[in-house]
Formats: structure tokens, C-alpha cells, sequence
């Protein structure tokens, strides 16, 4: 439990790389779609088998959608996390281009030297005793259909090369303002802190609904 809680705090530190501002995120229900809410996740419905011959398992793979700007395209992370009893883990972090809903299918290169931008990834090492790495090129893909996701990193060593399949779940949060007027907010001004978020938990606003597809609930 506690290597996994080390796998989940990385991703949560890469995360915030990703954007140059944070905005509060609040909740208005506990939801198994929620990863932000209190109920935990399914252990172990992911696996992830290395090149290398390391097998790993975790929970479900998780597309998160924010709206920091009603006005623009929203981030949409999708994020991979496994580990063994020993410690050792692979994580896996991509920001995906808008059209990854649509297509249901994401193909991104490995980037390990700067914070991501859409239509890149990271992916990171760890093992017992040793500073954890990453990957410095390669590609991910991934697609999702029923309820699961499948897909491979390739392009890079076998200690990082991998296969992984299982299931996924999808949150879609929006500004507090679009879930209690039901209109957008206007966008923030280059120099306001972003609008707070709320997660949009059965996808009702008109910013989540088209997500409502590609949601699941293990």
C-alpha cells in the first residue's frame, strides 16, 4: 500500500507541472468517477508487463478533463500507475490533444526534461533503494474501448518498454459557476488565479456531456 501511495504522489507532483496555475478543485458527492473523492478505487484491474519481464499491477487508469478555461480546449491527463509488493513501479503521465475523446485513440512522444505539453508524455521508473527515471524518448499509445484501455510504450529500453491493459475511469470538471448558473463563466484574465473547479459528476453540464461516453464505473 505504501509503494502505490509513492507512485500516486509522484503523478500527483507531475500533474501540477503540466499547468502553470492550479485552481481549487471542490466536490459536491462522493463517486467512484470522482478521483478526487473518498472512495477508494478498485485494487489491481490494471496490468502492465515490461519488456524487460517485470509484471506490475495497479487500479484503474484514470482520464481526468478540467475546463480551466470555458473558452478553450480543456486538459485532458490520462494517468497510469503500477507497482509489485517489492516496491518496484512503473507511472506513466500524458497530456492528450482534444481529439483523444473522439478518436478514443492517443499517440504521444516521451518527453523527460521539461513539463508536458499536449500530446506529450512521461514515463518514470522506480525501484527499491534507487532513485526513480525516466524514459528520454520513445512514444506512448493507447486506446479505449468497452470500458478498457490497452496499449504500449515502445521506442525506449526494455526496462521502460511495456504493455498494459485494463480498466479505466473518467472525471470532467468545470468552473463552480457553469454547474450553478448552468452558462459558462466568463474566462479569466491572464493576471486572475484560474476559477475554482468543480467535478461534473454525472457529465450534466454542457462542457462534460460529450465525455459522458467514455466514462466508466468500475
Amino acid at each position: 500500500m505504501r509503494n502505490r501511495a509513492i507512485r500516486v504522489s509522484f503523478l500527483c507532483t507531475l500533474s501540477l507541472a503540466t499547468v502553470a496555475t492550479a485552481a481549487p478543485l471542490q466536490v459536491t458527492q462522493r463517486s467512484p468517477m470522482n478521483p478526487a473523492g473518498e472512495e477508494p478505487a478498485p485494487p489491481d484491474v490494471l496490468s502492465i508487463t515490461t519488456r524487460a519481464g517485470l509484471h506490475l499491477t495497479g487500479g484503474p487508469a484514470r482520464i481526468t478533463i478540467r475546463y480551466f478555461d470555458v473558452a478553450a480546449a480543456p486538459q485532458i491527463e490520462v494517468a497510469i500507475v503500477a507497482s509489485d509488493d517489492t516496491g518496484r513501479g512503473w507511472s506513466a503521465l500524458a497530456i492528450a490533444t482534444p481529439a483523444f475523446p473522439d478518436t478514443l485513440t492517443l499517440a504521444v512522444g516521451i518527453v523527460a526534461d521539461r513539463p508536458l505539453r499536449p500530446g506529450e508524455a512521461s514515463i518514470h521508473l522506480d525501484f527499491p533503494g534507487k532513485a526513480g527515471s525516466f524514459a528520454s524518448s520513445g512514444q506512448l499509445a493507447l486506446h479505449l474501448r468497452a470500458g478498457r484501455m490497452t496499449g504500449e510504450a515502445s521506442g525506449m529500453s526494455s526496462e521502460f518498454a511495456a504493455s498494459f491493459e485494463g480498466l479505466f475511469v473518467t472525471s470532467c470538471a468545470v468552473p463552480v459557476a457553469v454547474m450553478t448558473t448552468g452558462s459558462p463563466a466568463a474566462a479569466p484574465k491572464p493576471e486572475n488565479a484560474p476559477p475554482p473547479l468543480v467535478v461534473d459528476e454525472d457529465f450534466v453540464s454542457p462542457f462534460c456531456q460529450p465525455y459522458r461516453r467514455i466514462s466508466y464505473k468500475p
